[in-house]
């Protein structure tokens, strides 16, 4: 059995209040590549589109891989 891994790109981003980014997963090991998107502020679409928070902030996106759910990657965003 193949390692299920998984990686969101880009990282280290810095978003203006109330703006928007869209983030992609690659994962490997898994037949599913589906995802879930999860934010630590603001709003993430199912296809990995956030909207900024109007706080400024450090923010983390976080994309699960739907085949294992254990499995996750996140970056970090920067509202300012």
């Amino acid at each position: 059995i193949k390692a299920i891994t998984v990686s969101v790109t880009p990282d280290g981003n810095t978003v203006t209040p109330s703006g928007t980014k869209t983030f992609s997963a690659a994962v490997t090991g898994a037949k599913n590549t589906a995802v879930t998107w999860e934010a630590t502020g603001g709003s993430i679409s199912p296809g990995g589109v956030w909207t900024a928070p109007a706080a400024s902030g450090t923010y983390k996106v976080k994309a699960k891989s739907v085949a294992n759910p254990k499995v996750s990657a996140e970056v970090t965003v920067f509202v300012s």
